[in-house]
């Protein structure tokens, strides 16, 4: 596995929220880059390796490989709506995986 793709894989898992992983355009803002062509590149190399599955005529359908997942930790999700919640802001999943990102990249460093 190629470092980008390696990276591209990080992003999927930190960023799938109760089962829903991100979007082309999410990973792509993400790891920085200006064109979803990269991102589906890595994401067709990470399925030929078998590290992910997906369905190819549905949206948001990638799945880690259980020997590749990694659980975020329930404390880190529940402080993550809790922060929302204290601002005052509905509970959507896209901005509950956002303040995951943000923390689990915080708590993980």
């Amino acid at each position: 596995m190629t470092p980008k793709q390696a990276e591209c894989l990080a992003v999927i898992k930190r960023m799938t929220f109760n089962g829903v992983p991100p979007s082309y355009e999410e990973i792509m803002r993400e790891m920085g880059l200006t064109s979803k062509a990269p991102v589906h590149r890595m994401i067709h190399a990470l399925k030929d390796r078998g590290v992910i599955a997906m369905s190819p005529d549905k949206a948001r359908t990638i799945t880690v490989r259980d020997e590749h997942a990694e659980a975020i930790p329930f404390d880190l999700m529940a402080e993550a709506v809790a922060d929302l919640i204290a601002r005052g802001r509905r509970v959507y999943p896209a901005q509950i995986r956002k303040v995951l990102v943000q923390t689990y990249a915080g708590a993980a460093q």
